[in-house]
C-alpha cells in the first residue's frame, strides 16, 4: 500500500488549460445573470436557485456573480429579505461591492427579468458548465500526477475512480 503524502495546494488547470489552449472554459454567463438577477427580484426564485444550485459559489464561472450569490446565501441564513437593495447593502457592509462588480451592475442583473418560470432550467444549465470545469480540472490533475514519478499508480486510479464519482454529488 502506498504512503500517504502531504496534500498539494490546489491548481486551477481549467484557467491554465485554457490560456494554453485559447479556449474559454465552458461557463453560461447569461444564464448565471439571469439566476441572480431572478433571485433578486423574486423570493421563490432564490428557493429555486438554492435548492439546485445548493450553497455553494463554486457554480458561478464569473466571480462577481459568485460573490453576488454569497451575499445572497447570508442574507438568507440569516433569514433576511432577499432584494435588490438588501442585496447591495450587504455588499457594502462586507466592503464587497465593488468585487461585485459595483451597484450599477447588481441593478442591471435584474433588468430583463419577469418571473422564475425558467430558472430551474437556468440553474441546470450553469450547473452542467460547472460540471464540465470541474471534470476538466480532475483530469488535468490526475494527468499531472501521472507524469509525476514519484506519485503511487494505484493511488492515482483511486483519485480518478474518486474524481469520476465525486464530480456529479458535490456541487
Amino acid at each position: 500500500m502506498a504512503k500517504k503524502t502531504a496534500k498539494k495546494p490546489e491548481t486551477d488547470y481549467v484557467s491554465e488549460l485554457s490560456i494554453s489552449s485559447g479556449k474559454q472554459p465552458p461557463n453560461a454567463f447569461e444564464f448565471e445573470r439571469l439566476i441572480l438577477g431572478t433571485a433578486m427580484i423574486d423570493r421563490i426564485g432564490v428557493e429555486k436557485a438554492v435548492k439546485v444550485l445548493g450553497g455553494t459559489t463554486d457554480v458561478f464561472y464569473d466571480p462577481r456573480h459568485a460573490i453576488i450569490w454569497n451575499a445572497i446565501l447570508d442574507l438568507r441564513k440569516k433569514d433576511y429579505p432577499v432584494d435588490l437593495s438588501t442585496v447591495i447593502q450587504e455588499l457594502k457592509r462586507t466592503e464587497k461591492l465593488g468585487l461585485g462588480g459595483g451597484d450599477h451592475y447588481i441593478i442591471d442583473l435584474t433588468m430583463g427579468v419577469s418571473s422564475s418560470a425558467h430558472l430551474d432550467y437556468h440553474c441546470f444549465i450553469v450547473l452542467e458548465k460547472y460540471f464540465r470545469r470541474k471534470m476538466i480540472n480532475d483530469c488535468a490533475r490526475v494527468i499531472a500526477e501521472c507524469y509525476t514519478e514519484s506519485s503511487d499508480t494505484f493511488d492515482i486510479h483511486e483519485t480518478l475512480r474518486m474524481a469520476s464519482t465525486l464530480c456529479f454529488y458535490s456541487p
